[in-house]
Order: C-alpha cells, then structure tokens, then sequence
C-alpha cells in the first residue's frame, strides 16, 4: 500500500501561503500501514484583488465631493478638508443623466422634459427640496448656491424663451442684456454651462437662422453680457475664474482662456497657449493649469497617465501614474482625480493652484482594496481553487478564481492549475442558491475548474477556467435547470430539472451523452457510475457515441441510493438521510458509514456537522470512529460542500475557509490507494513518410501528485531505451513527445517500441499502471526485407502453376510467415525480354526510406520497382527505374545491405568466371561501377545475402559450397569481407535458401531454407552469424519459385 508522506520538497512555496507547504505524495509502505493524525499543512490567506476600490465622482462641489464607492451601497459625500466621509441618501437613487452641479456645494436633479419638478439641495441633506417648474419650460442649468434657474422654452414659431427662475420665492424674470433680435438657444450641441458660483456661459443667435454666439449670465443680477467673437465650441471648461476650450494654432493642439473680468470690461480677446494634449484626452482647469488624461475606452481600461500641463509652458509634468477616471472639475475650480501609482494603490486626488502656482496635490479620500467574501471552494490534484465574490462599481457581483497550489510541481502555473489570480468568471455564472453570491464548482477536470453559466432563456453553458492566460472551454447544453454533479478527467457529468435526464459532456465536444434519468450518480475518468435500483450502483464506461454497460455492485442496503461519490477504488452511496455507506472495488467490501452530508476521499469519508468536519477512516474496509478534524461555524447554505470545505480525492487532503476568509489545508493521514494513471497518445504509430508532423505525444495523468518521473520508450525486439526523459514533481502527471528519431538523428528502425511512465516513489522509479503502452514506427528506417514498414522480414513467392501469379509472404515476430492478402502481382519468370530471370529483394534504391525490388529481365536487363511500404509491386502502378543492361552474365546478384558504411544499400555480383564484383549503391536509383573483390567463387552452388547477422552495422555474405557447407563472409565496411569462417554443413538437401530478414521479433536476421519436399524450415539468427535449431513453419512450397 501507498502512503503519504510529509517530505517538503526544496524550498517550495505557494504564493500567498502563510507557510511552507508539505508536499501530499506517495512512498511505497506495507500494505498493513495505519492511518496517521490528521495535520494541517497549509494556511492560505484570505486572498484580495490588487486593486483599489474604484470610486465614481458624481458631484464635486465647493467643500467636498459626493461619490460612489466600489461594494459601499448608495453615494456618500466626502469634505475635503476633513476627509469624513458620510452618507448622501438624498442621491441614491439618482440618475447619473439627471444629476448636474447647481452652485457651491448644491446639486440640482432634473430631467429633460418640459415642467415637472426640479430638485435641489446640497448632499448632505436627508432630501433634496423640490420645487415646480412652470409649464412648458425645461431647466438648462442651476447657480448661485442652489437659488436660481435657467429655464427655457422652445416656441413652434417664435423664438425660444429663457427665463430666470427663483428659486427662493418661484417668481420669473427675463435675462437682461440679450442683443435686441436676439434669444438664446440651448440645442444639444450648444449646452447652457454653469460655472460653481453664479456665472453660466448661455449660447445665443443674434437672429433666427443666425450663428451661434455666447453670453456671459450673471445669476445674481440675471444680466448677461455678450461675448464678441466667441463661436459655438464643444470643449469649453467654465469654472469661477476662466472660461477655456481647445484650438489650434498652426495646426497644433493649444488652449484659449479667457476670464469673467475681460469679458464685462469689454475685452474678449482670449489667451492662446500651446499644450501636447490632443482631442483623445479629457481635461479641467485648475488655475493655469490643465489637468488632462486619455480617455477611458469602453472596455473601462486605461491607457498613460494624468498630467499637469501649465499654462506658462514649463511642463507638461505627471501627476499620476495611474487613474481610474478622468478629471472632474469641481465648483470652486479644483480637479478631483480617481488614481494613485499603480492600480493597487488608488485614491481620490485633488488639485488646486498653490501660491508658488505650481499645483497641489491633496488626497481626500484613501481607497481601500476591493471587499471579497468567500463564493465557492474546490480541489483536486493537489491544486487549491478559492472563489471569491466582490462587488463592481456597477453595483452587481464578480466572482474572482484565484489559484493555489497545494502539492508541488515544477510547473506550478501551467495549465490545469493556473496563476493565482484565475481572473473572473463570467457574470452568467450560477450561483450556489438564489440570492446568494457563492458559485458551485468542481475541480478535477483536465481543462481547469468546471461551472455552469446560464442564457437570457435559461439554456446552460459548462465552463472550463485556469485563468486569463490560458484558454478556456466551454460547451453548450440546449437544457434548462441544470445541476453540476462531478467531473473527472476529460468528462463533466450533469443533471436537468427539465428533462428529468442526465447528461455526460466531454470537454470541447458539443454533443452531450444521454445517460439516464436523474439519480445518484459520479464519475472517476472515464467511467461512470449511477444508481440503477434498490442497493445496486453500475458501472458503464463513457464515450463520446454512447455508455456501455460494465456491470454492478450491490451496497447491501435495500434502499436506492440518490447520492454517489466515487475516488479512487471508493464508491460512497447516500439514501435520502436513511442510510450511508462505502463499497471498496478492490476487495468487494460493503459497510454502513455514518449519514449526513459528507464528502468521499482516498479511504476516509469527511462529514459536515453542525459545528465541526469530521474524519471517518474507512480504509481498512471498516468505518473507524469520527475524528474531529476543525471546528466549522453552522452554515446559513442548504449545503456548504464545495463552498465552505472540500476534499481533494486525488492527493488526500481536505480543505475549510475560516470566519477570516483563510483557507486551512489538513492532509487526512490516511494511506493511499495504490499509483495508478490514466493515458492518451497521438495515436498507435509513427508515420514519418506520410506528411506533416511525425511528432508522436502521450500524456499520463496520475491518481496522486508524485514526487518525480521518468519517461521511456524501448524498442521491443531488443530492449534498446530510444528516448526518455524525466521531471520533477508533478501534481496530475507528464507529458511527452517523440520525433521517432534516435539520438544521431536518423529514424527509429520500424517496428514496435513500448512507452513507459515510471513514477518516483521514495527516489526509485516504479512503473504505474495504465501508463505506458506500445507504438509502432511505421515506415522509419527500414530493415533488411522490411516491406510492410512494420520492422518484419518477407519473402516473394512466385506461384509456377498458377500463371506466375506472385504473393508476399511477410513475418509479424512469430517466427511464422503470413499472407493475408492473397496474390499482389504477377512475375513471368523465362528468358525473354518480357519475362524475368532474377528477382532480387533490395533495400532503398532512391533514397525514399522504403525497400524496393530489382528485377532482371531474360534479356539481361536490370531495373527497379520502387516501393510504398506495402508488400506489393504491382508493374502497372508501381513507380519503375530502369538501372541498365550488361546483367545477363551474372550468375549470382546479391543484396547484402550497407556494404562500405555509407548508409545506402549495395550489391554484390558474380560473372560466369566466379569473380565477383562489389557495385556500391548510389540512393539514386543506380549503381557505382562494380569493384572486383576476389575470383574462385564458382565453388559456391548459392550466395545468400542476410543482411547484417553479427550486429557490426555491416552487410554479410553466405556461401554454400558443393558439399554442402556453409560460409560466413563479414562485411568489412569498405566494399570487401574477411576471411570466410565456417558455419555448418549440411545444406545441400535444401534447394532454396534466403535471408529473409527479421521474422521472429528479435531484430536479428533469420534464414529460411526449402527441402524437396516443399517445407520451409526457419533458421533463427544469433546476432553472431550462427543459428539455432531448424523450426518447420510451412509445408507444401514445392510450386513456389522463392526470392
């Protein structure tokens, strides 16, 4: 049996963990071990955002500022000498659209439609006083401290009428010093504008139809006087001492200014001064100075930073680094800005000429982080996800993932575990129970922490999150009323209240699977179990097409359970508060456990009581005695599970958020159930020949975090490692690739290769099961006959009494031979040019990486059938090479295999004086001029070639002599062989003898030989030029002609 260890590896540490946290793996112990205490091993902090509150401006008046802060519920009104901080109830509820400075500290509320009721009052007031607009007019603006009105009424034929309303006695009276003809308009375009005291700049026309000119209105007297010269504008900033807007001079951006005192002295004339702020900033005055930053896009982010631009030229200079809104003007011609060095560390600024006339920068309001509250808690694989909900600006909730890990792992961010800020779940998120701000999700999933989100019309989404930085997934469901019941591995299980039905979803596939009606039910990977009947729970495996049936366990209760949890080997099974137990696959062990709600781990049960967690150890096949685990205040939740506490099914441990929001992490103590892993591969072969990537991948997920791996691949027939590789700690598992390529670069000979996935278990690599299988390389480097590309010998057989028709005859590692698809080509074997003397199985002649095959005609000519991985050459589709004539004399022409080390198969052939020659290949599709070796070869009756029988890298020749004896020559690397070395005698009974390559799946050539008798006997090879023992493998050959 396994059981966890507390070893801390290294000097890991969570980010944002209070202590260094004790790693939850696995060591090999006896199967007899006992569980150990329960004991802490990680404390988390409350997690928060790194973010200020983000405070709204509404009004910015002469003393203080009302405003909106983020998770603070209605406006408050901030004094700026003071800093206290008060409730403004008279303006919840305001309308931002109607709300509008009226003079001072005052604000006035008002809409656009004629008559009606104005409101006006500072914020501090428990309300606003309202007073009655008269009939027809609409009000366009409010000074002079909250007393006086601008009203306006638009005439259908006459001109517009604008009056003054008083606001302390209701009487009217008209704006003096209009130009005669003349009336002011108050069009969208061209607003009315107030300044904080008692002046409103009050757009006109001298005549109907005429251009837009400006009055400066004196509310205390209700005079205006004219402005020569000043058109309509869509920037001005009017504050008690300057009136400004944005122009240009010789193209570039600037400012004009004037003041009140030029424009009653009769001098208009306005100062320009030049700024480096475009129109995709916003700005206020403050004294000479402007105070300006970019918008704010629609996405709410922003961009550079709030700068002071003085009049005098001498900056521009910044003022803040970060901001969250732009600048306000306030009543008594200060600029309040929402901002700080950093988003973190926000506060609301306030800027006002000082006496030096430099700006001074107050900060009248400290903001404090963004308030979070725990929304949800989920774990698996040793990684912590915390939900938190915080309030928005907008005044509705976001529910913020943020990330822990709990066991260590060399790549503690990646994807499924995330960086610990997860981001935001989206607004659609469903929550845990009506009303409440807590989320349900569950962790265990390969794409991240799973949750559901809902449509306009109630339709489900499953959502996958690890955070902003790695995708997520999603899956839509055409249901409503949908529950969240488990996810494990790639699959989610869900229910419908709708449909009464269940559904399995596989993670990034759109069709769900039907699995059943509602009932108990749980996943662990791919299989799924469901309560079927009274004391019965089935097991099915799941697929994207459908589930098939497994079969069932019985709970040995007669009541059918509507609750099961799966981990591991473990089955629990709840029945509506009546009965509870658990039902160990591995030992067929069914026993009652204590009813309540509960959470089902590696061998323990933790129960929820009303004022506790509690272990229940069932490892031992027997529910021990409940062990107080933390003390755990009731909850105001119908259920808690997922939201105040969980339980890692994977790693053991289990996890409680405290009344201060932090998260305690206990490991159980209990041993583990032995490693075991889930695994999926690219695929069951390499095909470096077929286009796009060869790259092989196989990913093995754990049933524990481990403390380290290893990862191989040996080729099966020798037991050669052709690549490995290892990691450190890993909390769900590996991943690996393959180019199918050896360490020189070359491919990988064909054949089949096993991959392996061995876990570190107290410093010793231990195979897991379920990870490893086997893969093939297909067409890589070809062997000697390898014509199939699967790494086995062939042999053609050309049917004499059966018009010539020909079959390959291919080894599968057996040491037998097999044709399974019946005749492939036709050979007519005679002497004329259009039939053939010799066929001759060669390696690659052109240099594709597939074995071809040589053809010698009656004529003498010699050509070649180029290969395509299969063992078949059919001469009306196979590609053809001619090589050229002057081969008639030969009487022997061998394919032995590299001869002379250069990587491209050779030939070795025999004139009719029994000398041979060396012809080194070229790998394109010819022959180098032949190279005489030595002469006497005639005393030999056959020349095998075999490829290479003493592992040298090298080709070889056989001989056999007329007595029958048989010869070794080795391949030297250079064209020639050594000194021939005996091997048996006793070949002369057999007519036909070939190097048929590899057939019994030992990667060493073997031989077969033909009697007169027609049977083939197989030779095996030694890898030392000898063989063994002759095996009969065929009978019945006799009517074949063998190459």
């Amino acid at each position: 049996m396994l059981t966890r260890s507390r070893k801390v590896f290294g000097a890991f540490l969570a980010t944002g963990a209070t202590a260094v946290l004790t790693a939850t793996l696995v060591s090999a112990t006896p199967t007899t071990a006992s569980a150990a205490a329960p004991t802490e091993i990680a404390t988390i902090p409350a997690d928060r955002l790194t973010v200020s509150a983000q405070d709204t401006v509404v009004f910015a008046g002469a003393t203080g500022f009302a405003h909106r802060r983020q998770g603070v519920a209605g406006v408050q009104w901030t004094g700026y000498a003071t800093g206290a901080t008060r409730a403004a109830p008279a303006l919840d509820g305001v309308p931002a659209a109607e709300l509008h400075p009226g003079g001072g500290d005052h604000v006035a509320v008002y809409g656009t439609d004629p008559g009606g009721t104005l409101q006006v009052g500072t914020p501090g007031d428990a309300t606003l006083t309202s007073h009655q607009v008269p009939a027809g007019f609409t009000v366009k603006g409010v000074g002079a401290d909250g007393t006086r009105a601008i009203i306006y009424a638009q005439g259908a034929t006459a001109p517009p009428v604008t009056e003054i309303l008083d606001l302390t006695d209701g009487s009217t009276q008209p704006v003096e010093g209009v130009p005669a003809g003349g009336y002011v308009t108050a069009s969208t375009g061209t607003p009315i504008q107030v300044d904080g005291e008692h002046d409103a700049l009050v757009p006109y026309v001298a005549a109907r139809g005429g251009a837009v000119e400006y009055l400066l209105l004196d509310l205390s007297t209700d005079t205006a006087t004219p402005i020569d010269g000043l058109q309509a504008q869509s920037t001005f900033r009017v504050t008690p001492t300057e009136i400004a807007w944005r122009t240009a001079v010789a193209g570039s951006p600037a400012i004009a200014v004037l003041t009140p005192q030029q424009i009653r002295a009769g001098d208009p004339t306005p100062t320009v001064y030049p700024i480096v702020v475009d129109s995709s900033y916003d700005w206020a005055l403050a004294g000479d100075h402007v105070v300006a930053a970019a918008h704010i896009g629609p996405d709410g982010k922003t961009t550079g930073s709030v700068v002071d631009i003085p009049f005098d030229g001498s900056g521009p200079g910044t003022l803040l680094d970060s901001y969250a809104s732009t600048p306000v003007q306030a009543a008594d011609g200060s600029v309040l800005v929402t901002g700080g060095p950093d988003a973190g560390h926000a506060a609301v600024h306030r800027f006002t000429p000082g006496a030096d006339g430099a700006l001074s920068d107050a900060t009248v309001l400290t903001l404090p982080p963004v308030p979070q509250a725990n929304a949800g808690l989920a774990m698996a694989h040793g990684n912590l996800r915390h939900v938190e909900s915080n309030p928005t600006v907008s005044g509705g909730t976001d529910l913020h993932l943020y990330n822990h890990g709990i066991a260590p792992d060399t790549d503690p961010t990646a994807a499924p575990y995330g960086r610990v800020d997860g981001g935001t779940l989206v607004p659609a998120a469903v929550r845990c129970s009506s009303g409440r701000q807590c989320v349900r999700t569950l962790d265990g999933n390969a794409y991240g922490l799973t949750y559901l989100s809902t449509d306009t019309a109630g339709h489900t989404t499953i959502r996958e999150n690890v955070d902003p930085y790695h995708a997520s997934t999603s899956t839509d469901l055409a249901v409503t009323g949908v529950r969240l019941v488990d996810v494990s591995g790639g699959w989610v299980l869900v229910e419908s209240t709708a449909t009464g039905e269940q559904y399995a979803v596989r993670s990034g596939y759109s069709d769900p699977v039907t699995v059943g009606s509602v009932t108990g039910a749980a996943l662990w990977n791919a299989t799924l179990w469901r309560s079927t009947g009274a004391g019965t729970i089935t097991q099915y495996r799941l697929a994207s097409t459908g589930v098939t049936k497994l079969g069932s366990v019985q709970t040995g209760d007669s009541c059918r359970p509507d609750e099961v949890q799966a981990a591991q080997h473990w089955l629990y099974w709840s029945c509506a508060g009546a009965a509870a137990g658990v039902y160990d696959l591995t030992t067929g062990a069914s026993f009652t456990v204590p009813d309540g709600p509960a959470l089902l781990g590696d061998g323990y049960l933790v129960l929820r009581t009303a004022d506790s967690l509690q272990l229940v150890d069932v490892h031992t096949d027997a529910a021990a005695p409940p062990v107080k685990l933390a003390a755990l205040a009731s909850t105001t939740y119908p259920d808690d599970r997922g939201i105040d506490w969980t339980v890692d099914r994977y790693s053991g441990d289990i996890a409680y958020v405290t009344s201060d929001d932090s998260v305690h992490v206990l490991a159980s103590g209990v041993p583990a159930s032995p490693l075991q892993a889930t695994s999926e591969s690219s695929g069951s072969g390499i095909y470096p020949h077929q286009g796009g990537t060869s790259d092989w991948n196989a990913s093995v997920s754990m049933n524990h975090p481990i403390a380290g791996w290893r990862f191989t691949i040996t080729r099966v027939a020798t037991g050669q490692v052709v690549h490995s590789a290892t990691g450190g700690p890993t909390r769900v598992g590996a991943h690996q690739t393959w180019d199918g390529k050896l360490a020189d670069g070359s491919y990988a000979p064909n054949g089949q290769y096993r991959w392996q996935f061995d876990a570190m278990v107290d410093g010793t690599a231990t195979p897991v099961p379920g990870g490893g299988s086997v893969v093939t390389m297909v067409c890589g480097t070809s062997l000697y006959r390898d014509y199939s590309c699967l790494g086995s010998g062939a042999v053609l057989a050309v049917n004499k009494s059966d018009d010539d028709r020909a079959s390959w005859w291919v080894g599968n590692g057996d040491g037998k031979l097999h044709n399974e698809g019946g005749y492939t080509e036709t050979w007519p074997l005679g002497t004329t040019s259009r039939t053939y003397t010799m066929l001759i199985p060669f390696g690659d002649l052109n240099g594709d990486g597939y074995n071809d095959l040589l053809v010698r005609n009656g004529t003498g000519d010699v050509g070649g059938y180029l290969g395509t991985g299969d063992a078949a050459f059919d001469r009306s589709t196979a590609g053809h090479v001619t090589i050229g004539p002057g081969y008639g004399g030969f009487t022997a022409i061998v394919s032995t295999g590299d001869l002379n080390n250069d990587g491209i198969d050779d030939l070795v052939v025999r004139n009719g004086a029994g000398v041979l020659y060396f012809k080194a290949g070229t790998g394109a599709s010819q022959f180098k001029p032949g190279v005489r070796f030595t002469s006497g070869w005639n005393k030999y009756v056959k020349l095998i070639g075999a490829g290479d029988l003493d592992g040298d890298g090298c080709g070889d020749l056989l001989a056999v002599d007329g007595d029958g004896v048989m010869w070794f020559y080795r391949g030297t690397k250079d064209g020639r062989f050594a000194t021939k070395v005996r091997v048996e005698a006793g070949w002369a009974k057999y007519n036909t003898i070939i190097g048929v390559g590899d057939i019994t799946g030992d990667a060493v050539p073997d031989l077969i030989a033909r009697d007169s008798a027609g049977t083939i006997w197989r030779y095996d090879g030694s890898g030392h030029a000898t063989w063994s023992v002759k095996h009969q493998i065929a009978t019945g050959w006799s009517k074949y002609a063998l190459f």
